[in-house]
């Protein structure tokens, strides 16, 4: 159990994006929030705008809050309006993201 899932804090937020045979995989760590939201949102708007797959890896995240998750849905009604499916998301390995994902529906939306 991390130090977060017993009421410590949430690890620093870092965000890594590389492009690699024509995707880009967008890797959040520690906790998607209102620090690194913006960062990410523009780096999925860069990615939709090269082309390709995109992936969002949540693997490492170990908090979500709603400025992060708002960030994940205008992600997804962006591709869905556009007509592509070219949005992925790694889901967090961490039981309060998860939680939160269920508890909101939102997991059906991106599982």
């Amino acid at each position: 159990m991390s130090d977060n899932e017993i009421g410590g804090e949430p690890a620093p937020a870092a965000l890594e994006s590389q492009r690699k045979d024509g995707s880009t995989v967008v890797s959040v760590s520690g906790a998607l929030d209102l620090t690194i939201a913006e960062r990410l949102d523009q780096a999925i708007l860069a990615a939709e705008e090269d082309g390709g797959a995109i992936v969002v890896d949540l693997s490492e995240v170990d908090f979500l809050d709603s400025t992060g998750l708002s960030v994940l849905l205008q992600a997804r009604t962006r591709q869905r309006r556009d007509g592509g499916q070219r949005l992925s998301i790694v889901g967090s390995k961490h039981e309060s993201v998860t939680r939160l994902l269920e508890l909101t529906v939102t997991d059906e939306l991106f599982f």
